[in-house]
């Protein structure tokens, strides 16, 4: 009997970093979903779900990094970097949207809904609230994407001016004083 060493299992890179992300390593996972993502014009469920969990991980790690960075000394990513991971990720899912076959359409509206919400939540609007019937109405995948394309534009506009409108008041108040 020959003794043959016993093969080492494969290595896959580590889904929890022990240090936090730098912003760079955001983006590599984020190429790595967006390759994966261009890769086919559509998907199966296993497909549509792998690609939803990956950019749901990375908003995940983020979200973790960023209370790691508070709680010690530790480099902080910029507000604009954080910002440009949570829009690459909001736009990976409304790419995957467009590919899902219209047979499947009720997992493109599912994915719709919770990709406006969750940028909602991002932007820090705690009362916001996602009315579905017209997304229910939508009766294609591509019309399903549009359609969340709209929504995210219409919050990201209503909090463009709600800043204007805040710093506009701030300085009027300063003037006063």
């Amino acid at each position: 009997m020959l003794n043959k060493p016993i093969p080492e299992p494969e290595k896959s890179a580590p889904s929890q970093p022990t240090s936090p992300y730098s912003f760079s390593a955001f983006q590599a996972e984020i190429s790595q979903v967006e390759e994966k993502l261009n890769q086919s014009q559509s998907f199966s469920d296993e497909e549509i779900e792998s690609i939803v969990q990956q950019t749901d991980q990375i908003i995940h790690d983020l979200e973790k990094n960023q209370a790691k960075s508070t709680e010690s000394s530790q480099p902080e990513i910029e507000q604009a970097e954080i910002q440009t991971i949570q829009n690459k990720t909001i736009d990976i899912k409304i790419e995957l949207i467009k590919k899902i076959p219209d047979e499947h359409l009720e997992k493109a509206k599912q994915i719709a809904y919770e990709t406006v919400v969750q940028y909602a939540k991002q932007q820090n609007l705690t009362n916001y609230h996602y009315d579905q019937n017209e997304l229910e109405q939508l009766t294609s995948s591509q019309a399903v994407a549009q359609h969340a394309r709209q929504v995210i534009n219409q919050i990201r506009q209503q909090q463009q001016d709600l800043q204007t409108l805040n710093s506009f008041s701030r300085r009027t108040s300063e003037e006063r004083q």
